[in-house]
């Protein structure tokens, strides 16, 4: 397949809208790394592509204020650029620096082998909250590795500890639980639900094989010495995209991410079993979401946020922000023109609007969802707004 052409753009052209390709099957070039976890809420690895190489080069800093599961960080530091992330979800964070500080099945072999996955464990939590999701030999050799990974956080633990998020739960046989949803994970009741309607139940699935078989697919294409050199040149930190203080003021030289949802809050729920085996919290950052959750508070929000990453970017630089339709109380909004109207009205001092560019493939969405509410978010087309520090 023809890689689409690069899109030239010129600093006095009016605002314009192109169609480009950002499909699975562009993604399909993408590094095996990035397979690792399936993350709601991240960059589409084809669009963060495109514009890493059009609009950075080689040795420039390259911004991502809502890293979600590091796909920009990663594919930049692939590129050789110098990424910096952030995020409020401390989740997010711990995936994306296992992407930028990947290790070899060798070192999950070793590590792997200094564990005891067998080691006896209480019952009571099992039946609780986890016995919809596996057999209770698995899950004790789930907990037993939680258990180590909390106490170890050297590279191999940290990758193992991303690996094995990836297999939480999922809809495949590799997956360390019954059948379920991969992204975000059904509370117990409605798994038992999913159960009964699939008539399943849990079956045993031995943890290290697993891992070891996510760790020799996600580093098929190898480690190479660029992410090595990028990696460790990364900084991440735990913020709100309204302050940025770890980064110096036109320190950046572009400003890479997909932008939150309003109404954005159902997702932590549905990373119930990814924060409990990372010991997070969803109370240390679900709370800050509440200031976004209608399209009013959102724009307030992402207006606060344009201001402080107008202080980072460099004059003459750009924002690529990633961006979904979504539907509020049953009508489709189009944030993209929502935004715009907000940055024209309010921030046309520090930014000038340059175009979009537009994916014309849906979004990826939990098709089928058992919950139909799980489609309500986030559909229609994925579009990446060009905005222009001035």
């Amino acid at each position: 397949m023809p890689r689409a052409s690069a899109l030239k753009v010129v600093t006095d052209q009016p605002f314009y809208s192109k169609e480009l390709d950002f499909s699975n099957a562009a993604e399909g070039q993408a590094h095996s790394l990035h397979y690792a976890v399936s993350m709601p809420k991240g960059m589409r690895v084809g669009a963060a592509a495109h514009c890493l190489k059009n609009f950075s080069a080689p040795g420039e800093v390259v911004v991502d204020p809502f890293c979600a599961g590091g796909e920009t960080l990663l594919e930049a530091a692939l590129l050789g650029r110098v990424p910096r992330g952030s995020d409020i979800n401390p989740l997010a964070l711990r995936v994306a620096a296992a992407k930028l500080h990947p290790v070899d099945i060798t070192a999950v072999t070793l590590k792997l082998q200094q564990i005891n996955l067998r080691a006896p464990i209480g019952s009571k939590i099992y039946s609780q909250y986890f016995s919809p999701f596996y057999e209770i030999n698995t899950f004790r050799e789930i907990f037993n590795l939680r258990k180590f990974l909390q106490g170890n956080f050297d590279p191999a633990s940290r990758f193992i500890e991303m690996l094995a998020l990836g297999l939480l739960h999922g809809p495949g046989a590799g997956s360390f639980s019954v059948y379920t949803f991969p992204q975000q994970a059904l509370p117990p009741a409605e798994q038992l639900q999913l159960n009964a309607k699939r008539r399943q139940v849990p079956d045993y699935r031995a943890v290290a094989p697993r891992l070891l078989r996510r760790a020799a697919a996600v580093t098929r294409d190898g480690l190479p010495s660029v992410l090595q050199r990028s990696g460790e040149a990364a900084r991440l930190a735990l913020r709100d995209a309204r302050d940025l203080g770890h980064l110096q003021s036109e320190s950046a030289d572009l400003l890479l991410t997909k932008l939150p949802l309003p109404s954005s809050n159902s997702f932590v729920e549905g990373l119930w079993l990814k924060l409990w085996f990372a010991g997070i919290a969803a109370e240390s950052f679900s709370s800050a979401l509440a200031s976004r959750l209608s399209l009013d508070s959102w724009l307030e929000f992402m207006n606060e946020s344009l201001l402080e990453m107008a202080r980072v970017l460099k004059s003459g630089r750009r924002a690529a922000l990633e961006i979904e339709d979504v539907r509020l109380k049953g009508e489709t909004r189009l944030l993209d023109e929502c935004l715009i109207g907000m940055v024209e009205r309010d921030l046309a001092r520090y930014w000038n609007v340059e175009g979009v560019l537009i994916n014309r493939e849906r979004s990826a969405t939990m098709k089928n969802s058992f919950r139909s509410k799980e489609a309500s978010v986030g559909r229609g087309n994925n579009r990446v707004l060009l905005l222009k520090r001035r």
